[in-house]
């Protein structure tokens, strides 16, 4: 993972340490607007999280059963479920398919980076806040990746490592918003559940292209493993995986990625999802 791209001159290091300190405000200050230390002062990991109820895991579910439960809860909402998914046996099948590439991550250890933390994250990255690659920061943290943080200055401090490397250059990851066809796209969770797809169509109808589920933006991997949104990139799976989905791709594999997401997420303060 690592990766060095040569010696740092002395205006650089001394342009970085300013950076550093610059930065370092600019992070507190984020914090303090997404109430850190105000209505969201417990921290990320700090307690335990209901698992999901039992009962209609995509992954676990045979097709019959799938096929019941959603006729059965589309008929009481006065739907037909072949009239709103004529494709629903196929696409079930090819999404249960893509169990094969799940990480068997608990839910509660997956990143969270909420949708309005996703431009944040992206400008974070491109300038090289994070730090990623070697050279590394010298910090008192309990590791380079952490899941939680006891204060906010030290997730002001995570948040700016990079520029406290030596080299301002180093850690510059250039992402870009594009679009991905669903049917290539990845689930990290091996938990998907019909119980939260099912009512979502019947709710909003099935996505189509320009929908909200292909216009929020996923954060998947260069390997196409998706951070988060997997209930919705799966309406997209069982309606029509040729939809292309809104994303932020960024340029790292998904086990780099899973780290730098998580602490990210940690450091802004958002909890782990049941």
């Amino acid at each position: 993972m690592g990766r060095n791209i040569g010696p740092v001159f002395g205006w650089e290091a001394n342009a970085a340490r300013k950076l550093a300190s610059s930065s370092f405000e600019w992070a507190m200050s984020e914090l303090e607007d997404e109430g850190f230390f105000g209505a969201q002062q417990k921290l990320p990991f700090a307690e335990s999280i209901t698992e999901a109820a039992q009962g209609y895991n995509v992954f676990t579910t045979p097709l019959d059963q799938a096929r019941a439960y959603s006729e059965e809860t589309m008929a009481a909402a006065g739907k037909d479920l072949d009239t709103e998914i004529p494709d629903f046996d196929p696409n079930y099948t090819t999404m249960q398919g893509k169990k094969k590439y799940v990480k068997n991550i608990p839910r509660i250890m997956m990143p969270v980076i909420e949708p309005k933390d996703i431009k944040k994250f992206e400008a974070s990255l491109a300038k090289g806040h994070i730090d990623i690659f070697v050279p590394e920061a010298q910090t008192m943290l309990q590791s380079k990746f952490p899941d939680r943080f006891v204060s906010r200055v030290e997730a002001a401090e995570w948040l700016t490592l990079g520029f406290q490397d030596g080299d301002p250059h180093d850690d510059v990851v250039k992402a870009q918003i594009t679009r991905v066809e669903a049917s290539k796209l990845k689930p990290l969770q091996d938990e998907i559940w019909l119980t939260n797809i099912i009512p979502n169509i019947i709710k909003f109808g099935v996505a189509q292209q320009g929908s909200p589920v292909t216009e929020a933006t996923l954060i998947i991997s260069s390997d196409h493993y998706i951070i988060d949104g997997h209930h919705r990139t799966a309406q997209a799976w069982l309606g029509d995986p040729s939809l292309k989905m809104k994303v932020l791709l960024v340029p790292l594999s998904i086990d780099e990625l899973l780290e730098v997401a998580r602490s990210y997420g940690a450091a802004l303060g958002n909890k782990p999802k049941a």
